[in-house]
């Protein structure tokens, strides 16, 4: 078997769900003396730091970092008078002391050092003070974004004096919201007083940032300051997405039909357009019960559809070319309002819709549905997972299934947790599968954001921001395990991004995050754009067909 990477959750430095109990990793024996000489070191040359402020009228903040080789729980740190503000997965801790020369970390320090006692196997505190590999100060290349970096900004040294760059900034979760804006403040008069200026700023209940417009050298000032926790490029708008929805069948002439050896896909869904005039490769529509009809009345099955058969619309729209290499069947299965049958048995619905199907041709099926009332709770799955399940034994067929969409929310007083809380958030027991993407058999697929951009006209609002980076997991994707601890799930693909809008304090769809797909209303437009994990999961069906 080939060593393939597994999803890798981004780097989350501020308010984390943090240990509650000591990890992976083990202490490695310590000369106790030698150990605590030389942290007592790093410590002088910590405060040191800390007592040369960058600049008068700016009170610095006593943030440093520690690297461990074990793991600590935040509570050995809190009892040592020290806040964790961040980690990283190589086991570098940003702690924060609001005792700004570090007695109560001092004295445990000395405590330690006095070596075992008759009554002790240990020295005192060597839990905390012997894991502690190294300690020292933040540099302004841990505060570099990595958009910067990947541009080439790999330090300060990077940064034309005389140039002028506008940045957003981001300030550590230390004090109240007042303190934070305070803190701001202070670096504003400073910037002014040298020709940079703030553009604008937010200040939530626990993310603080601004955008600065500033010279090379005052971008390098504030890569020194304590409190700044990040420097970073602005995202940026997606000027793909907007033009690419204008497009008409003037633009994109009548699609071809497919090849007659094409394989065939089924989208088990609220039915589908067949008038459209992109879709040339439907074959057969069915309802499941037949008094539904086949016609797409709410949307969603045209806009699955449309990725099943296509892939990547937005790259087919952008090479103006519809050529469908697939054929599409569909059974409409819910209702106008999206609703099952009330008569009819779940089970009894999939079992006649797929069946169906299958004597058709079809070898692989979409399914993005799912209760939003039955999250996954490491029970027995329901009746919905155990006949996909079957069917796929049964009939050895591929069915792809869509996690089911997250509903973060933290309230619009928390608004801010939308942002400072990813990824953690998709970890939380109410972020597990929904019914029935738990099945054992079906690939359970889950979302990632293609891009992480904002509205055109949003450049001038630091508030409005990007939820996830690119490539990184949506902010609405759910998470296994599943049956047994069975990893779930077992792929992701692109299904959009979300922004978080500051002045509601919630968190919105929009075009330039989105998945560019067929519109069921296509007399208006041909094409619509959406997000969520119903759209990572046909064109998962779509590379299987």
């Amino acid at each position: 078997m080939p060593e393939l990477p597994h999803l890798i959750l981004p780097r989350a430095e501020v308010s984390l769900e943090r240990r509650k109990r000591p990890g992976f990793g083990s202490i490695p024996p310590r000369e106790y003396s030698q150990h605590s000489e030389f942290l007592s070191g790093a410590v002088k040359n910590v405060l040191a730091n800390k007592n040369q402020p960058a600049v008068k009228g700016v009170d610095p903040a006593l943030i440093f970092k520690v690297r461990t080789v074990s793991n600590v729980a935040d509570e050995d740190w809190a009892s040592a008078g020290l806040t964790v503000l961040g980690t990283d997965d190589d086991k570098t801790v940003v702690l924060f002391a609001s005792d700004g020369e570090l007695q109560e970390f001092k004295r445990r320090l000395s405590e330690y050092s006095k070596g075992v006692s008759k009554d002790q196997k240990n020295p005192s505190y060597s839990s905390l003070i012997a894991a502690i590999e190294d300690l020292g100060s933040l540099t302004p290349e841990d505060r570099l974004g990595s958009v910067l970096k990947e541009e080439g900004f790999a330090s300060t040294a990077n940064f034309s004096e005389q140039s002028i760059y506008r940045l957003d900034v981001e300030l550590w979760g230390v004090g109240d919201q007042a303190n934070r804006a305070a803190r701001i403040n202070e670096i504003e008069a400073y910037m002014h007083s040298r020709g940079g200026s703030i553009l604008d700023r937010y200040v939530g209940r626990s993310m603080t940032l601004f955008r600065v417009s500033a010279s090379g050298a005052i971008i390098k000032w504030l890569l020194e300051l304590d409190s700044v926790e990040s420097v970073e490029r602005p995202p940026s708008p997606d000027l793909i997405t907007t033009p690419l929805l204008e497009l008409t069948l003037t633009d994109l002439g009548i699609a071809s039909a497919p090849p007659e050896n094409s394989s065939h896909v089924a989208i088990i869904d609220s039915g589908l357009t067949s008038g459209h005039p992109l879709a040339a490769a439907i074959g057969v529509s069915i309802g499941v019960p037949e008094s539904l009809g086949t016609a797409d009345v709410l949307g969603h099955g045209t806009k699955v559809a449309g990725i099943a058969l296509y892939g990547d619309v937005g790259q087919c729209a952008r090479e103006k070319n519809f050529s469908p290499e697939l054929v599409i069947h569909s059974a409409k299965v819910v209702n106008d309002n999206g609703k099952f049958d009330d008569a009819k048995l779940v089970a009894n619905i999939m079992r006649e819709a797929i069946v169906a199907l299958s004597q058709k041709g079809c070898r692989v099926f979409n399914l993005s549905l799912g209760d939003r009332r039955m999250i996954y709770d490491d029970r027995k799955p329901g009746p919905w997972a155990a006949v996909l399940d079957e069917l796929c034994r049964e009939l050895n067929i591929v069915v792809t299934v869509s996690t089911g969409n997250l509903e973060y929310n933290p309230g619009p007083q928390n608004g801010d947790m939308h942002v400072t809380k990813y990824p953690a958030y998709l970890l939380d027991p109410s972020s597990r599968l929904l019914e029935p993407a738990v099945a054992a058999i079906p690939i359970t697929v889950g979302s990632l954001a293609r891009i992480a951009a904002v509205p055109g006209n949003g450049a001038e609002n630091v508030g409005t921001l990007p939820v996830a980076g690119a490539n990184e997991p949506s902010p609405f994707t759910r998470c296994g395990p599943g049956v047994m601890g069975a990893v779930k799930p077992d792929l992701c693909d692109f299904g959009g991004n979300l922004l978080f809008d500051s002045a509601a304090g919630s968190v919105t769809k929009h075009d330039s995050c989105s998945v560019l797909t067929l519109s069921h209303q296509y007399l208006t437009r041909l094409l619509t754009a959406d997000a969520g994990t119903s759209l990572a999961a046909p064109a998962v069906a779509h590379k299987a067909a």
